[in-house]
C-alpha cells in the first residue's frame, strides 16, 4: 500500500497519523508536506497548506535540533542545567 493510500485510510477512518524523523530530509519533507496537504484538503482549508507547512516543518526541525543537542550533551556529559562558574 503507497504512503497516499495510507493517509487516505487515515484520514477516512479518522485514525492518528504518526510521523517519525531523526532529521528533516528531502524525503521527510516530501511525507510532511503530503500530510499536511491531504488533512487541509480533507478539511476543505486548501487554502493554508503553505503556511501550516511552513509552521509545522519549522516546528519539526527545531524538535529535531533540540533532541540532537540533548544527545550530544548527554555524551559529553554536559549538564546545561548547570550554572557557570
Amino acid at each position: 500500500m503507497s504512503f497516499d493510500s495510507h493517509l487516505q485510510t487515515a484520514f477516512n477512518e479518522y485514525r492518528g497519523i504518526t510521523f517519525r524523523a531523526r532529521l528533516l530530509k528531502e524525503q521527510g519533507e516530501v511525507k510532511l508536506e503530503a500530510i499536511v496537504d491531504r488533512l487541509l484538503r480533507f478539511l476543505n482549508r486548501e487554502d493554508l497548506v503553505g503556511p501550516i507547512y511552513a509552521a509545522v516543518r519549522e516546528l519539526v526541525q527545531n524538535a529535531s535540533k533540540a533532541n540532537l543537542k540533548r544527545l550530544l550533551f548527554e555524551d559529553l556529559g554536559i549538564d546545561p542545567r548547570a550554572e557557570q562558574e
